[in-house]
């Protein structure tokens, strides 16, 4: 108890506070739950391309000749994806990780990129793709199908939850503004 308390002391916030927000967070989460609980199933079901995930490997590189020099090497097997990932990737960690990106939704991508992606077969080669000033070689490591489990579940009323509480915002302020 002591060291919580000194925690939140050394945080700025006093154990009253600390305690309100404990108690406004369960308030928000069964007030989600209550308003949409009963539509998870429905959304899912017809939202279930939207939760399909990938793992993905990534290579990030500053210039196009670069990327496209790494995927002709790439495929001719005169370097592995994993080895160009680990000596020219431009993100430290996911150089040391030779390349794993981790495990994305679709909703993780452009469209475009999205589609490529989820339509690929795992172990595919995919890119170079432009993405802000660098350019990105892509690897499915494999897809996880939509499941409706505790996670899926949680970010859909998370989701709903949310789009609510825009709608309801922007109906109060539009009321606010012809009052």
């Amino acid at each position: 108890m002591a060291q919580t308390l000194e925690w939140l002391s050394e945080q700025l916030i006093s154990p009253q506070h600390w305690e309100q927000g404990i108690r406004d967070r369960l308030l928000l989460k069964k007030l989600r739950n209550s308003l949409f609980s009963k539509d998870v199933d429905r959304v899912f079901a017809q939202n279930r391309l939207d939760y399909e995930q990938v793992f993905i490997y990534r290579i990030q590189v500053p210039y196009r000749p670069l990327a496209q020099e790494l995927l002709y090497q790439i495929e001719e097997g005169e370097l592995s994806f994993y080895e160009a990932a680990h000596l020219y990737d431009v993100d430290e960690e996911r150089r040391l990780r030779c390349g794993y990106d981790g495990r994305l939704g679709r909703w993780d991508f452009p469209p475009d990129i999205g589609s490529a992606v989820f339509g690929a077969a795992p172990n595919e080669l995919l890119g170079p793709f432009p993405v802000g000033q660098s350019y990105d070689l892509l690897m499915v490591g494999g897809f996880l199908s939509a499941e409706l489990n505790d996670e899926t579940r949680g970010a859909i009323l998370d989701r709903m939850f949310q789009e609510w509480l825009e709608s309801e915002f922007i109906h109060f302020s539009h009321y606010q503004n012809h009052s």
